[in-house]
């Protein structure tokens, strides 16, 4: 299937908002950003959900505190930041996007790595689960599932640890600004499913 990569039209105004989450529930973070964002912006379109976090230990030193650490952020959070983008988008009757930011780790194993990769292998089947389920709505959602980017999250050990892997190529964090884009330009009806020679072709189209 041949793939064409339409450049995504220049922005001509952006507002954005932060809004601080730390220190509480993840049901409770998403309970408090959705109104938030919907009071500030009037209606939202699209989710990207970004936050990810990793931490270095061989298995069996792993902390449960550890463990809840990664998986709060890297798939509860995004349970249910989604669940209330969904629920705002069902209510007003409209299509809506959402785009995950998983990881290679969601299918390569990565040592000492354990509670990062479960996040990540979760919610590439969350993601596939919803894409049949919220298809009838109009609610589109897919993932992109880079190697190893180069931002504060990725330097010294782990960085070097990935690179002696071979299983990676080195990308800057806007190196994706076109791919999540470009699943932002595609029409809200239309499904997405890639072979992994078409991801190669748009990372090397879009880039």
């Amino acid at each position: 299937m041949s793939l064409e990569i339409e450049r995504a039209k220049p922005i001509v105004h952006v507002r954005t908002r932060p809004i601080l989450m730390s220190g509480a529930k993840a049901f409770r973070l998403s309970a408090r950003f959705a109104p938030t964002a919907i009071g500030y912006f009037g209606r939202l379109d699209i989710l990207v959900n970004n936050a990810g976090i990793e931490t270095h230990a061989p298995f069996w030193e792993v902390t449960e505190e550890d463990y809840d650490r990664v998986l709060n952020v890297n798939l509860k959070g995004v349970f249910f930041a989604t669940q209330e983008i969904v629920r705002h988008l069902i209510a007003n009757k409209r299509p809506g996007k959402i785009i995950n930011i998983s990881s290679i780790h969601e299918e390569l194993p990565f040592p000492n790595f354990a509670a990062y990769c479960a996040s990540k292998g979760g919610l590439k089947m969350l993601t596939r689960n919803l894409s049949v389920e919220l298809g009838q709505f109009g609610i589109t959602i897919n993932s992109i599932a880079p190697g190893a980017i180069e931002t504060p999250i990725n330097t010294s050990s782990s960085m070097t640890q990935r690179s002696s892997a071979h299983c990676w190529r080195r990308f800057r964090s806007d190196d994706w600004e076109s791919r999540t884009m470009w699943l932002d330009s595609l029409p809200f009806w239309r499904p997405l499913t890639l072979t992994m020679s078409q991801v190669r072709r748009i990372s090397s189209t879009a880039g």
